[in-house]
């Protein structure tokens, strides 16, 4: 560049967000204060490529069995990029893939997913994880207070119970009470 010329641009630095085109301003201007601007482009790739990292979870469905959605970030493991990444799983290694998944009575045991790893760049990067579903329903336990001994002829007894999962009991006497 000549002696006594400056020179400028308005951005110089670029990083992930930056990605794809970029207009920047350049301008020159000499020691009369003579200045001259253009607008130059400047494209910014990424070519390094994320890293997918999956993790095998179970889920349980909802109660009586209601399906249950599970999110791309429940089965990333600790998946990176030098820039900023977007997480999608799909069923299966073909799926549509998007950002949760539903699953229901009919997905019971294990469906293997495909963690998709995307960043900016378009760069993608995939991992198998496996999701084990297993039944809403929930084992519980009743709990009841010891009748007294009876003699036939006796007052009634009041039988309390209660359930580990706070849901009501009932019970039925069946033959003569």
């Amino acid at each position: 560049m000549a002696s006594g010329l400056v020179s400028s641009l308005s951005q110089s630095s670029f990083d992930c967000e930056d990605v794809g085109v970029n207009n920047v301003t350049y301008s020159v201007q000499d020691a009369s204060g003579n200045t001259a601007t253009t607008t130059v482009q400047v494209t910014v790739e990424d070519n390094i490529t994320s890293t997918a990292i999956a993790q095998d979870i179970t889920v349980r469905l909802g109660p009586d069995n209601t399906p249950v959605t599970v999110m791309s970030s429940q089965v990333d493991n600790g998946s990176s990029d030098n820039c900023s990444v977007t997480l999608s799983i799909a069923k299966g290694a073909v799926g549509m893939a998007s950002s949760s998944i539903e699953f229901t009575s009919a997905d019971m045991g294990t469906n293997n997913v495909t963690l998709t790893v995307t960043d900016p760049g378009g760069n993608t990067a995939t991992a198998v994880a496996i999701i084990t579903i297993t039944s809403g329903l929930s084992s519980q336990t009743i709990t009841f207070n010891q009748p007294a001994d009876m003699t036939y002829g006796d007052s009634p007894q009041t039988l309390i119970a209660s359930s580990s999962s706070g849901l009501p009991v009932s019970f039925s006497v069946d033959g003569p009470a």
